[in-house]
C-alpha cells in the first residue's frame, strides 16, 4: 500500500470476492448462530480501502462510495468485528503512510488495537492475537524481498479466503 495508488478496478474485485465468499461464510458459522446476513472479513477489508481510495483522490463518486460502503457496511458487521475491525485495519494502512521515525510508535498503537479487537473473548484470545499476528508479520517480513517491501497478496488472499471456508463447510458437514 505504502506509495500505491488504489484503482476501483481491483476494489470492485475484492468486494465480488466478498460476496462471493459470503454463502461459504454463512454456511461454516451458521451452527454457531451466524445469520446469513452477518458480512464476512472480506467486506471489511473492501470498506476500509474504498474509504481509503476516497482519501486518495478526493472526487464526489469516490466519496459518495466511500459512505455508502460505510453505512450499508456498519449494521451487518456484528460478526466481521464492527467498528473496531474497520479501525484496526485503517491503522494497518495508516502504519504504511507515516514516516519511518513514527513508524515504530504507530506499530504500538496498531497492535494495542490487535489486542482491543480481541479482548472481549478473554485474555488468552486477546493475547493469542496480538501473538499471531507478530508471528505473521515477522514471517513474511523474512520472506518478503527487501527491494519489494510488499507481499503481492492481492491475487490470492480473497480467493484464498472463500476456498477456506469452503473447507470448513465440507470438514463440519462430514465431521
Amino acid at each position: 500500500m505504502a506509495g500505491k495508488t488504489l484503482r476501483q478496478h481491483s476494489l470492485n474485485r475484492l468486494w465480488l470476492m466478498a460476496l462471493l465468499a459470503q454463502p461459504g461464510y454463512w454456511l461454516a458459522f451458521r451452527d454457531v448462530g451466524l445469520a446469513w446476513w452477518q458480512l464476512n472479513i472480506l467486506f471489511t477489508f473492501a470498506v476500509v480501502m474504498q474509504v481509503a481510495r476516497f482519501l486518495q483522490s478526493v472526487t464526489v463518486l469516490n466519496g459518495a462510495a466511500a459512505f455508502v460502503s460505510l453505512v450499508g457496511y456498519l449494521p451487518l458487521s456484528s460478526a466481521s468485528y464492527g467498528i473496531p475491525g474497520l479501525l484496526m485495519l485503517a491503522g494497518a494502512l495508516l502504519i504504511w503512510q507515516v514516516r519511518d521515525s513514527l513508524r515504530p510508535a504507530l506499530f504500538a498503537f496498531w497492535l494495542l488495537l490487535v489486542a482491543l479487537l480481541n479482548a472481549r473473548h478473554g485474555d488468552v484470545m486477546t493475547l493469542s492475537g496480538v501473538l499471531l499476528t507478530l508471528t505473521v508479520l515477522f514471517c513474511v517480513h523474512g520472506l518478503v524481498p527487501a527491494p519489494g517491501r510488499r507481499l503481492q497478496a492481492g491475487r490470492w488472499f480473497a480467493p484464498a479466503y472463500a476456498l477456506h471456508l469452503l473447507c470448513i463447510v465440507f470438514m463440519v458437514s462430514v465431521l
